[in-house]
C-alpha cells in the first residue's frame, strides 16, 4: 500500500499540489498506523494543513474544501496514469479515512516463455497493524517451504520477496518468470479480535490465474502465532504438494485440455495409478515408468515411484512372477535410496516388499521411517497406514489414515475404506454408512460391497439388497462359493478381517434365503433386487 500511495504523490496529477500531497500522505499513513479512526476535521486541519489549535470547522472550511479537491485528483489518476493500478485508495464523502480497495486483473494471456515444473512461495505479507517485530509471518513462510520441499516431485524455491499491493496483491506472473516456476504461492495474515487468520492462494504462474484458495483461522498461540501453527503448515502443504494435491491436480486437468502439462507421461500415469489404484492404471504406469527410466536411470523420483507400483503389482497379483516383481521393487527402492538416503517413497516401498515376503518387523520399521521423513505426505501417510494394518499395528495404522484424509482434502474415495472396515468391525453400522457414502466410484467393489453390510447390519434388507446388486455387477462370482473373500478387488484388507466379512455375508443372505420367494443364490447377480 505505501508503495502504491508513493506512485500517486509522484504522478503528474497530484505532484503540481503540495497540499493534496501532503493531505493524502498524512491520512494514508495514520490509517496504516492504525489511526483511522481518529481523522476528524480538526485533526486533519491541524496536523495536515497547518491550522493552529484554535481551527473550528465552523468557521474555517479548508479542510472539506482539501478534501474535495483530493477526490477530484484522484478521480483523474485512476482514469490515467494510474488506470493498471490494483490498490485503489478513495476518500468517500463525509470521511477523512481513506479507503482501499484492490482490482483485480483478470488473469492474462500466457506467457511465451516455457516455465519449469515447480513452485515458488513467495513471502507471506503480514498486514496485521499491531505485528511490530512479529515474526510469524516469516516463520510460517520458512516452514511452508521446508514442508513442500519434502515432497520429491515438486521442485521449490523460496521464501522470495516481491513487491506487494493491497492485501498482499503479488504479480504472480512476474514472479513465475523470475525464479522459472509454473506455479507460485502467496498469502497474507490479517488479524480479528483473538484471531489470526491466514489466507493462502496457489496461482497457475503463465497466466496469473487461482488454481486453489483457502483460509485458515486458529486463536493466537501464546503472544504471536497460532496455536496450531504447525498443524496449518501441515495442511497446506499437504493440500498442495500430494500427488493427489492442488498441483497434479492442475497439471492433469491441463493436459486433459490439450494443454502441454511439461511433465512426464510417466509421472502423470503414477499420479492417475495413485488416485484410482485400478489394475489397468497400474499397468499403464509400469510401462510408462519402466520407458522413462531408460533415459533417466538415475531419476531418484521415478526410481521410487516404480518401485512402487512393481510393488503393488505384487501384493495385487496383478502379474505373472510375484517374486520378480517383488525382487525389482527392492532393486529400485535402493537405487533409490543410493543416490537419496532420505527418500521417503524408497522406504515405504520396502516396506511394501517385507509386507510380500512376510517380515511384519521390517513393514513397521519402513513404513514408519517414510511417515518420520515425510510426515505431511497425505499418499505417503494412507499407504504407510495401510501397510501397517497389514500386519496387525491396526490403532496406527487407521490414525495415519485419518491424518491422511484430514490433511488433503483432494484425497479419493478409496481411502474411506479402512475407515469404514474399521466402523463394521466395531458394531457402528452407522459410521460405517456414513464412511462409505465418500466411495461412489462405479467400478470399485469396496463402496457398495460395505454399504451393503452397514445396511444389512441396521436392519434395512432392501436397500442393502440394491447395494449387493451392485457389488455384483462389478464381481459377479462374489456369492459363488466360500473363497470369494480373496478376490483381487478386496485383497487390500488384513485376512481375517475378509474372513469376517464373508461370514456377515454368508449368514445374511442365508437369513433371506429362508423367507424369500426369489432366493439369494450365486450367480443371480444383478438380478437380485427383482
Amino acid at each position: 500500500m505505501i508503495d502504491a500511495l508513493k506512485r500517486i504523490l509522484d504522478s503528474d496529477e497530484l505532484r503540481p499540489s503540495r497540499r493534496s500531497r501532503d493531505f493524502l500522505s498524512y491520512v494514508v499513513t495514520e490509517t496504516l498506523a492504525g489511526r483511522g479512526d481518529r481523522l476528524k476535521e480538526r485533526t486533519v486541519a491541524r496536523y495536515a494543513m497547518g491550522r493552529d489549535g484554535s481551527f473550528s470547522g465552523a468557521t474555517d472550511s479548508g479542510a472539506r474544501v482539501q478534501a474535495t479537491r483530493l477526490r477530484a485528483v484522484l478521480e483523474r489518476y485512476y482514469a490515467g496514469s494510474g488506470a493498471d493500478e490494483e490498490v485503489v485508495i478513495g476518500l468517500a464523502r463525509g470521511r477523512y479515512t481513506p479507503t482501499f480497495t484492490h482490482r483485480r486483473r483478470p488473469p492474462g494471456a500466457p506467457l511465451d516463455v516455457e516455465l519449469r515444473s515447480g513452485i515458488a512461495i513467495v513471502a507471506l505479507a503480514d498486514l496485521r497493524l499491531d505485528a511490530e517485530g512479529d515474526a510469524t509471518a516469516r516463520v510460517l513462510s520458512d516452514s511452508l517451504v521446508r514442508a513442500l520441499a519434502t515432497f520429491p516431485q515438486l521442485r521449490v524455491v523460496g521464501p522470495v520477496a516481491s513487491e506487494r499491493g493491497m492485501s498482499g496483491t503479488v504479480d504472480v506472473r512476474t514472479v513465475a518468470r523470475s525464479f522459472d516456476v509454473e506455479y507460485v504461492l502467496d498469502g497474507e495474515l490479517l488479524a480479528s479480535g483473538s484471531l489470526l487468520r491466514l489466507c493462502i492462494s496457489v496461482h497457475d504462474g503463465a497466466t496469473g490465474a487461482v488454481v486453489w484458495s483457502e483460509k485458515f483461522e486458529g486463536e493466537r498461540g501464546g503472544r504471536v502465532g497460532f496455536e496450531d501453527q504447525d498443524d496449518v503448515v501441515r495442511r497446506i502443504a499437504a493440500t498442495v504438494g500430494d500427488v493427489r494435491g492442488v498441483v497434479t491436480r492442475d497439471v492433469e486437468r491441463q493436459s486433459a485440455q490439450g494443454v502441454d502439462p511439461r511433465r512426464p507421461t510417466a509421472v502423470l500415469a503414477f499420479y492417475r495409478f495413485a488416485a484410482s489404484g485400478t489394475r489397468s492404471d497400474t499397468e499403464v504406469a509400469a510401462r510408462e515408468l519402466d520407458a522413462a527410466l531408460t533415459t533417466r536411470p538415475d531419476d531418484v523420483v521415478m526410481l521410487a515411484m516404480a518401485g512402487w507400483v512393481q510393488c503393488y503389482l505384487a501384493i495385487m497379483g496383478w502379474t505373472d512372477d510375484k517374486g520378480a516383481s517383488t525382487d525389482r521393487a527392492e532393486a529400485l527402492a535402493s537405487r533409490a535410496l543410493a543416490l537419496d538416503p532420505l527418500n521417503a517413497h524408497a522406504h515405504q516401498v520396502l516396506a511394501g516388499v517385507a509386507l510380500r515376503r512376510g517380515v511384519p518387523a521390517q513393514v513397521r520399521h519402513h513404513a514408519r521411517r517414510a511417515v518420520e521423513l515425510s510426515p505431511v505426505n497425505a499418499s505417503l501417510l494412507y499407504t504407510s497406514g495401510v501397510l501397517l494394518i497389514q500386519v496387525g499395528d491396526w490403532d496406527d495404522g487407521v490414525e495415519m489414515i485419518r491424518e491422511s484424509n484430514r490433511l488433503n482434502p483432494f484425497h479419493p474415495g478409496y481411502q474411506h475404506v479402512f475407515l469404514g472396515l474399521e466402523a463394521l468391525v466395531a458394531g457402528d453400522d452407522a459410521a460405517a454408512l456414513a464412511e462409505m457414502s465418500l466411495l461412489r466410484h462405479p467400478d470399485d467393489l469396496w463402496g457398495p460391497f460395505l454399504r451393503f453390510l452397514a445396511l444389512a447390519g441396521q436392519g434395512y434388507d432392501e436397500s442393502a439388497r440394491h447395494e449387493l446388486d451392485a457389488a455384483l455387477v462389478v464381481v459377479p462370482e462374489l456369492l459363488d462359493d466360500d473363497a470369494a473373500y480373496v478376490t483381487d478387488e478386496l485383497r487390500d484388507a488384513p485376512l481375517d478381517v475378509r474372513v469376517e466379512l464373508r461370514r456377515r455375508v454368508r449368514a445374511w443372505v442365508a437369513e433371506r434365503e429362508k423367507f424369500s420367494a426369489d432366493p439369494v443364490t450365486p450367480g443371480n447377480g444383478p438380478a437380485l433386487s427383482k
